[in-house]
């Protein structure tokens, strides 16, 4: 049996609730390390982290075992 090769990539957009103004530009690296920490922990690859006040943008390498809403829970639920 030949060898499967699944690459996926999903852009999510994480917001504060209501919009609000509370991620800090003196904490966002902090956080961006802490939730780049949970996405290698799920075996998960980031490409790319950013985000301003209020949302945070993620470029993520899926492992093929997670579904797309299972993997956002899993990240809002450990951030």
């Amino acid at each position: 049996m030949p060898n499967s090769y699944t690459q996926i990539y999903m852009h999510y957009v994480f917001a504060t609730k209501h919009r609000m103004q509370f991620i800090k530009e003196s904490q966002r690296q902090d956080l961006y390390d802490y939730i780049g920490g949970i996405i290698k922990g799920l075996n998960c690859f980031l490409h790319c982290i950013g985000g301003m006040e209020d949302h945070i943008h993620l470029l993520v390498g899926l492992n093929a075992r997670y579904s797309i809403p299972e993997f956002a829970k899993r990240i809002k639920e450990r951030s």
